[in-house]
């Protein structure tokens, strides 16, 4: 097989194994009303438990460069596939809070490092041929968490949470081997070699911490609400509005519909108007239109019909998802700017501290939804956006001009 160039059909299957790996992985999102049902727990220790899965994914983090390096690309895209459709399979049927946590943990380990692999891979196929991969993978990961997320908002009020969960895991695991058994010529020796193997010393994990703090502030503030929405969301619109749980998957449908549109479109957001631009609109849109709206649409309950506060409730994250859609991509940017550290360096470092902060504003949310209300939590995240806008020019000082 000529490996010199990428072919339509290689690009399809491997934007296709994104496609299953949104499709399966984000399947239970819209559906943690089920889930918290399941494990009996208040929204603190709901939303606690769920947080902690962050200790999972910062473990991948500091090992995966040396597994890939151990076990191979393809070997580990057959681990963690199987690894991530052997939890989700059994997730519907937890009931005891202490399993979940144990396997919550697994799975984010394990969805980690299947991306890690997803990103390894397309990183040596581009190397090879010095074709672009790695949108079209990205791109494929949009389409998946918004086939699943629809899917779920027309069965959730027809087939149960095991039924739902079970078949899409059983679906997408074997989708996902017949694509990797499809490209198995295109998995070459030593293509691991692209990640580098990395020995996470406390001196070199302090180091990811501090490497460049405010732009790291800024990084987490900016996409926190990201992490709060597929949390909350749904139970949001299912505990305090009083929605259905099929109907409280639609402002998560607008919210995820928004950020694809915001990530798919900031390289023609950017050619009209500056970064900065785009920086403060994003902020002051996702976080002003947030609040005002979810307030509005929550002072209307009882008072107007129900498609009325739902509309407006879904605004409310149609313009939080716009806001933050593209700030992940824009801090990125500004690191790569910013510092004389390799790409990959950069983009690891940026990653494993804004996980490690997120799961330290989870864990406050959840115990400020359980004292006070979801809604009220929500307006943690709100003002962290809102915040953006204050650092617009202290994180990114050397393109003051440019972006002006």
């Amino acid at each position: 097989m000529d490996l010199s160039t990428i072919t339509r059909s290689e690009r399809i299957r491997m934007s296709s194994i994104t496609v299953f790996f949104g499709l399966q992985l984000m399947a239970g999102v819209p559906r943690t009303a089920d889930l918290k049902e399941n494990l009996s727990l208040s929204n603190g220790s709901f939303g606690t438990v769920v947080s902690c899965g962050a200790i999972g994914a910062l473990i991948s983090y500091l090992t995966m460069g040396t597994l890939v390096h151990k076990l191979g690309v393809r070997r580990s895209f057959h681990l963690f596939s199987i690894v991530m459709s052997i939890i989700l399979l059994a997730w519907p049927h937890f009931h005891n809070p202490i399993t979940f946590f144990i396997s919550n943990l697994i799975l984010a380990f394990a969805v980690s490092a299947f991306n890690t692999t997803v990103l390894t891979h397309g990183l040596a196929r581009q190397k090879q041929t010095g074709q672009p991969l790695l949108g079209l993978i990205h791109g494929g990961w949009s389409i998946g968490v918004l086939i699943t997320t629809l899917i779920a908002l027309v069965v959730t009020s027809n087939v149960s949470f095991a039924w739902h969960i079970d078949s899409m895991a059983i679906f997408c695991f074997f989708g996902t081997q017949l694509l990797l058994f499809s490209l198995r010529d295109t998995f070459t020796k030593n293509e691991e070699d692209v990640i580098p193997r990395i020995s996470f010393t406390p001196k070199r994990i302090l180091n990811m911490l501090t490497f460049d703090k405010t732009l790291l502030v800024a990084f987490i503030l900016g996409t926190m609400i990201e992490f709060s929405s597929g949390d909350w969301v749904n139970l949001l619109a299912h505990q305090e509005f009083k929605f259905n749980k099929s109907l409280s998957i639609v402002p998560y449908l607008t919210f995820m519909l928004m950020m694809i549109i915001g990530r798919n479109f900031l390289n023609t957001l950017t050619r009209i108007r500056s970064e900065r631009f785009w920086l403060v609109t994003g902020s002051l849109v996702g976080s002003i239109g947030f609040l005002v709206f979810v307030h509005i649409s929550y002072a209307l309950r009882g008072h107007a019909s129900s498609t009325v506060v739902l509309s407006l409730l879904s605004l409310a994250f149609a313009c939080a998802g716009f806001g933050t859609s593209y700030m992940a991509a824009i801090m990125m940017a500004a690191g790569l700017r910013r510092n004389a550290l390799p790409a990959s360096t950069i983009m690891a470092q940026m990653n494993f501290s804004n996980v490690l902060l997120a799961f330290i504003v989870r864990i406050i949310f959840s115990w400020i939804a359980q004292q006070y209300s979801i809604l009220i939590a929500f307006t943690i995240p709100a003002l962290m956006l809102f915040a953006i806008f204050f650092l617009r020019y202290i994180a990114f000082p050397n393109v003051r001009e440019k972006l002006a």
